[in-house]
């Protein structure tokens, strides 16, 4: 069952995750590092499932309710994060 899973896999390409999330390569990269973003390497290439690309946006969704102090200390804390 396995197999017929892999035939109906679409793989992206960096560049084609960075445009698809409107996102330089580097923040790809960076959340591929991370473990944020599910990636695969074949050969010397990094490819990612689309279908895990689209888990990966959805799972950052702003729902309603949510707080917006706690959505900006987030972002806050990850760029006192990656500051020297």
């Amino acid at each position: 069952m396995e197999q017929e899973e892999s035939k109906s896999m679409t793989f992206l390409t960096t560049d084609q995750v960075a445009e698809k999330l409107q996102m330089n390569r580097k923040v790809i990269a960076r959340k591929t590092r991370a473990g944020e973003l599910p990636a695969y390497k074949i050969g010397k290439e990094w490819r990612f499932v689309e279908s895990e690309v689209d888990e990966f946006v959805l799972a950052h969704r702003f729902e309603p309710g949510d707080s917006v102090d706690e959505v900006v200390s987030e972002i806050i804390e990850g760029i006192r994060k990656r500051k020297p």
